[in-house]
């Protein structure tokens, strides 16, 4: 009965009134969740956490996040452009001449983030800078 009442109390506290100035999971976000309106909640009333709240909207999860649990912005990074395997333009400018290639991209990344790529023609991998969703650039 003792163990009863405790697991109560914990889920009471987990899922009670959220607290001033808190941000928390409204449902569970698995890792690369973008959070929306839908998915976090803030104190009625509260400006502080609906200041904060703002910082979180399309930030993409870091982890699994439970329902109920508070929200830090290390839980939180921009959204991924670029996800593993997706192919991508590659782009190398120098003064007006620009040279572009396709490539697959070997890991995700978000914009201005260091990815690596492999060419589809030579095969090579290159080390380069996510731009826009869908685009790299080998930068010196």
């Amino acid at each position: 009965m003792v163990k009863f009442l405790a697991l109560i109390l914990a889920i009471m506290a987990l899922f009670g009134p959220v607290r001033a100035g808190e941000v928390r999971a409204k449902v569970t976000l698995s890792k690369g969740t973008i959070l929306t309106l839908d998915n976090i909640v803030v104190g009625e009333g509260d400006t502080e956490a609906a200041s904060m709240a703002g910082l979180y909207f399309g930030k993409q999860v870091t982890r699994t996040i439970y329902a109920g649990t508070g929200l830090s912005l290390t839980m939180v990074r921009e959204p991924d452009l670029v996800r593993r395997n997706e192919i991508v333009l590659i782009s190398y400018r120098l003064g007006s001449l620009t040279i572009t290639n396709q490539g697959r991209a070997l890991g995700a990344g978000s914009k201005n983030m260091r990815i690596k790529v492999i060419t589809d023609g030579s095969r090579k991998v290159l080390s380069v800078r996510v731009i826009a969703a869908g685009e790299v650039a080998i930068t010196r």
